[in-house]
């Protein structure tokens, strides 16, 4: 896995978009409110009203969703290509409803990646399920601070973290003024390329992070460019809607096929309790 590059903890972040058809961005370059170390209890009222206005408007911030509960109840004890596929499915839910736009540049990507064959005629995707171009396993290392500049704007990176560590290993973002607490099971997406971020040390055991995230260079080899914009508040909460309906959509049909199939087995049970009193009468 490639190094990152880092940077020291008063570089700006680089320049950021224009804003358009909606879209909310920071206009040139973005000088972070508060330092690395400075306490947020400490804020002025006047950062922290501009702070709390950006982390609502801005589409860059990170997104944590737990699936502990449910993965673990799903694969109580099993390896991490087990676990990495499980985020797979995840991790092309996630991108669906916070990036669009990026959810199609992957699908487009992945379909030129897919015509390209190797020596023995197999495809280089083969047995590839992210959605993700680039991929990588980090086992019991933490991050300094850095950004990454080989990333891609408005990119994300997603990364779901295992491990049997219980304290510390919080993921923080100075430019946001954000530290969050990253426990195993928790698949976390933020934009890597724009924020600078840094893993904090743990203890208690193990800690490995399953890592999907977006080069350039990737684009750039096939010809391609990643077309890519960042979603409004309002695209977001429209994707998440049709994920819900869809949801609800998929379970009703669950429960349906359910009572179909209970209905077909209680129709079997009387045709044969039918033909057995049948029989017994005809003994008689």
């Amino acid at each position: 896995m490639e190094e990152p590059a880092y940077v020291q903890d008063n570089q700006l972040v680089p320049p950021a978009y224009e804003e358009v058809d909606g879209e909310i961005t920071i206009a040139g370059h973005y000088t972070p409110l508060l330092s690395l170390h400075q306490n947020s209890d400490s804020v002025p009222d006047d950062q922290g009203s501009a702070l709390a206005d950006l982390s609502l408007r801005l589409l860059s911030l990170p997104w944590m969703v737990s699936n502990r509960n449910a993965i673990q109840k799903t694969y109580p004890d099993v390896g991490t290509s087990t676990w990495q596929n499980a985020f797979s499915i995840k991790i092309i839910q996630l991108t669906d409803i916070i990036q669009p736009s990026l959810s199609q540049s992957l699908r487009k990507l992945k379909a030129h990646m897919s015509a390209i064959q190797g020596p023995t005629g197999t495809t280089v995707t083969n047995g590839w399920t992210s959605a993700f171009p680039c991929y990588g396993v980090a086992v019991n290392r933490t991050t300094g601070m850095h950004r990454d500049s080989k990333g891609i704007r408005a990119g994300l990176d997603i990364i779901g973290v295992l491990g049997t560590f219980n304290s510390g290993g919080d993921l923080e973002l100075p430019d946001l003024n954000l530290r969050l607490e990253w426990t195993p099971g928790v698949l976390g997406a933020f934009d890597g390329y724009d924020f600078r971020h840094m893993v904090h040390e743990w203890t208690g055991g193990s800690r490995v992070a399953l890592i999907s995230f977006c080069r350039q260079s990737t684009w750039t080899a096939l010809g391609l460019t990643p077309d890519v914009s960042r979603p409004t508040v309002a695209q977001c909460r429209g994707q998440l809607e049709s994920a819900k309906e869809r949801r609800a959509a998929r379970q009703q049909a669950h429960l349906e096929l359910q009572e179909e199939t209970s209905g077909m087995r209680e129709t079997k049970k009387l045709k044969f309790y039918s033909a057995q009193a049948s029989s017994e009468a005809d003994g008689l």
